[in-house]
């Protein structure tokens, strides 16, 4: 496997284009109030969907490192690996979902576009061949 940025690295990059983008475009599109509970209900969603999908790969005995496929010891279908397949991704994806809430800057949309595309061609694509 070619080397490739871990997918927490991907976020954190997607969370500063969010920021960078409102600092330089500033279009605040929704009252804060508004963005700032539709922003916690993301975070909250986020990191809850991935702390499930850490604790079911614990109770399977499985790595979560999706650079090493040979340290995996059993497939993971239940609980919430039984509503998406890549939960941990989905959990990142909601993380940056809740930056562009915070911003309310819908500009900042390309960031998530971005986060998308590249999860899904350079890390999932490749890991289900």
């Amino acid at each position: 496997m070619t080397f490739k940025l871990p997918p927490p690295v991907k976020t954190l990059l997607a969370l500063t284009m969010v920021l960078l983008i409102d600092h330089f475009v500033d279009l605040n599109m929704i009252p804060h109030a508004i963005a700032l509970w539709l922003s916690v209900t993301a975070t909250t969603l986020g990191v809850g969907v991935m702390l499930l999908a850490l604790w079911q790969f614990k109770q399977h005995q499985t790595t979560v490192n999706p650079y090493t496929p040979d340290k995996t010891s059993s497939i993971v279908t239940g609980g919430v690996y039984s509503l998406t397949r890549n939960p941990m991704y989905l959990g990142m994806a909601l993380l940056v979902v809740a930056a562009v809430f915070y911003t309310a800057n819908p500009i900042a949309l390309l960031a998530l576009v971005w986060f998308y595309f590249n999860i899904t061609r350079i890390q999932i694509k490749p890991e289900e061949d």
